[in-house]
């Protein structure tokens, strides 16, 4: 008989890196959020998969990874290469942005056909689900920060009043990060008087979808956010 690894629950948290959902509105500044990930020692060497074109908003950044998949095979490929090689590189990877992520996977699946069927979103789901899931396991077992932008969805009811905000994703696709992601942030931009904040909210209100669970801090948001103060709520 084999006698089982034994710690304590800290021990395990202590040995995960983050894994992060960030959604907000094109244009507030995920990218750039991502981007200072690479200033601090427990974040750098950072890897962008840029699937969107975001990173077009950090072009001075020469010491910041890059890459572009310009369809599924080669995020599957890249995905393969990171679980063998890319994982001993980079301490943080992030997938930008998981919204057109899911537009790659459906064109994948829909290979010659012009318009989707319900099976066709049923099988991107499966797939991206696959794919949130053995990031967050590197983010869990290697110890590599993972982050996941994602644009924002919002619902109204017939009257007008908002009743979801949460990430613009397919519902098994969006389902997957509620129930695998650690953290998931909503980030938006905020006035107060003259001046305008940019507010991670990590925590639920209202019709704001979000959550951290890998810490007992209360602490619902974060004011100008960088990575590191992002890391240090864990």
């Amino acid at each position: 008989m084999v006698n089982p690894t034994i710690m304590s629950a800290s021990e395990i948290v202590d040995q995960w890196g983050l894994n992060l959902a960030l959604y907000g509105p094109p244009g507030v500044g995920k990218t750039k959020l991502i981007s200072t990930a690479q200033d601090y020692e427990a974040s750098a060497k950072l890897l962008i998969i840029d699937v969107e074109g975001g990173t077009r908003t950090i072009k001075d950044r020469t010491d910041i990874s890059v890459t572009k998949p310009k369809t599924w095979k080669e995020l599957q490929e890249l995905y393969n290469w990171i679980l063998k090689e890319g994982k001993n590189e980079y301490k943080t990877i992030a997938l930008d942005t998981m919204t057109h992520a899911q537009t790659l996977c459906l064109s994948h699946v829909l290979g010659k056909k012009e318009k989707p069927e319900f099976q066709d979103f049923g099988r991107v789901g499966i797939l991206m689900s696959k794919m949130i899931q053995g990031f967050v396991s590197l983010s869990k077992e290697d110890g590599i920060n993972i982050i996941f932008s994602c644009h924002v969805r919002t619902d109204k009811d017939s009257q007008g009043t908002v009743y979801n905000i949460s990430p613009d994703c397919y519902p098994k696709v969006g389902k997957a990060l509620m129930s695998q992601v650690d953290t998931i942030g909503y980030y938006t931009k905020k006035r107060k008087g003259s001046k305008v904040n940019r507010v991670l909210q990590i925590d639920s209100a209202g019709a704001i979808k979000a959550k951290h669970r890998t810490t007992t801090k209360t602490i619902q948001e974060l004011i100008n956010p960088s990575f590191k103060d992002i890391l240090e709520i864990n």
